[in-house]
């Protein structure tokens, strides 16, 4: 369950605020491969926001802040150190419950629309995500994140977006060792689209334009530059 509530002052003040619950069972890898483990319990958790925003100069100018805290009851994590239940002789463990978690944090951010085909989104989150039971950092969650988006029309049917993701301070582990510090990285994507008519978009997207060498798990590869393009209608 979830439940919201907003409130918009005159002066372009808006308070915000939610609680919820929920629960994610298990994947079929996760309960059947020789990683899982088939008496894997459903992960629980609660969690709730409150926020602010703050229109400025007739909409040109936004800025909002929100905390947000989760808690979460056995969490499912790929754990390193924990013996394979499958294959007792691969050393690279499996997935299990976490006792309990949690993770709480700022989201900040800042818009800025100069003119009304230019627009400016700048965003930041601290992250603090936790193992509560054994004291260590959850894996591959950015402590912080940084992005910058910038959306132009040069004419009416024509948009293009860039954005930039910085992800820093960011654990994983591999192989019995515990939050292992990946490599900060930064990863720009550019997106080109064109408004055919009301029913169709043509657009192309070209993702890690400087061909960032980069990990979001330890020990796997990731994307280098790619280029693809489609269309929508």
């Amino acid at each position: 369950g979830r439940g919201a509530l907003s409130y918009l002052f005159n002066t372009g003040t808006r308070f915000k605020g939610s609680y919820g619950t929920g629960f994610k069972a298990p994947s079929l890898y996760q309960l059947f491969s020789d990683y899982g483990d088939s008496s894997l319990k459903s992960e629980k958790s609660w969690g709730y926001d409150v926020g602010l925003e703050q229109q400025l100069f007739k909409e040109f100018l936004s800025l909002g802040v929100t905390y947000f805290h989760n808690r979460f009851k056995d969490m499912i994590e790929f754990d390193s150190n924990a013996p394979n239940a499958r294959l007792l002789w691969w050393p690279f463990g499996m997935y299990v419950n976490r006792g309990s978690a949690k993770t709480e944090g700022i989201e900040a951010e800042v818009t800025w629309k100069p003119l009304n085909n230019l627009s400016t989104r700048y965003s930041f989150t601290y992250l603090n995500a936790m193992d509560l039971s054994a004291q260590l950092h959850l894996i591959r969650r950015p402590n912080n994140k940084h992005v910058v988006t910038i959306s132009y029309s040069p004419f009416e049917k024509l948009n293009l977006t860039f954005d930039a993701t910085r992800n820093v301070k960011i654990y994983d582990n591999f192989a019995g060792n515990a939050n292992n510090r990946l490599k900060d990285y930064t990863l720009c994507n550019l997106v080109v689209t064109f408004h055919l008519n009301k029913n169709i978009d043509f657009y192309s997207r070209i993702e890690n334009i400087f061909d960032e060498i980069y990990q979001e798990v330890n020990g796997f590869n990731t994307k280098r530059r790619f280029l693809h393009w489609g269309v929508k209608g």
